[in-house]
């Protein structure tokens, strides 16, 4: 049988794609238009990521010998004006806040209802020698007046059923133990008592 000779378009056709292309249609490797790069990121990929301070679970020290109680100069009073102190929210509102100071701290747990809270606020707020030395305190608060705080307590390692309590951290973030605040000591005995804790976590 005989062939029949391609005709001569198709011939130069074909001469013209292996020239061009340096292989003739169909052959192995032949994928068609290259694809662009995938887009890179500007940021390296072995740039550190942030994380957030954490200051819990907190460091306690127990066995601090309790000062004795502190001398008040008698018949002075300071100015009725509110000390502020700061309202926690949660536990991390808690971990941020102790996180990022570098003053000591003191926690006090206080409800409205609760009558020796108080007596705590106002003692704070009208005796000098205590003015003073809160100044120099993140104060917080862990209200319990409607909700009984039982994730802050815990966080804070203290009883779920005190009330006022009161929680020394000293400038490392330790909490103080020993010197934990769980009652009203009488209306003599507690502000001195209270002022010889706040001068002895100032001094670790």
């Amino acid at each position: 049988m005989r062939t029949r000779p391609l005709p001569l378009v198709i011939v130069m056709l074909a001469a013209l794609s292996v020239a061009c292309c340096g292989k003739e249609p169909g052959q192995d490797g032949d994928r068609g238009p290259a694809k662009e790069p995938a887009p890179q990121s500007d940021t390296p990929e072995d740039e550190p990521k942030r994380v957030r301070k954490t200051s819990l679970p907190l460091e306690v020290v127990e066995g601090d010998a309790v000062p004795a109680d502190a001398r008040l100069r008698s018949g002075e009073t300071s100015s009725d004006e509110e000390l502020p102190w700061t309202v926690l929210k949660d536990v991390d509102h808690l971990d941020e806040l102790i996180a990022g100071t570098t003053k000591p701290t003191i926690v006090l747990v206080w409800a409205t209802w609760c009558t020796y809270c108080q007596h705590y606020r106002s003692l704070m707020r009208t005796t000098p020698e205590l003015r003073s030395e809160l100044a120099a305190y993140e104060r917080l608060l862990v209200d319990i007046t409607r909700d009984n705080q039982e994730a802050l307590r815990e966080a804070l390692g203290i009883d779920q059923n005190i009330q006022p309590y009161i929680v020394f951290l000293d400038a490392k973030r330790r909490v103080r133990r020993a010197l934990d605040v769980d009652r009203w000591y009488g209306d003599d005995l507690t502000p001195e008592r209270l002022l010889a804790r706040l001068r002895a976590v100032r001094g670790f």
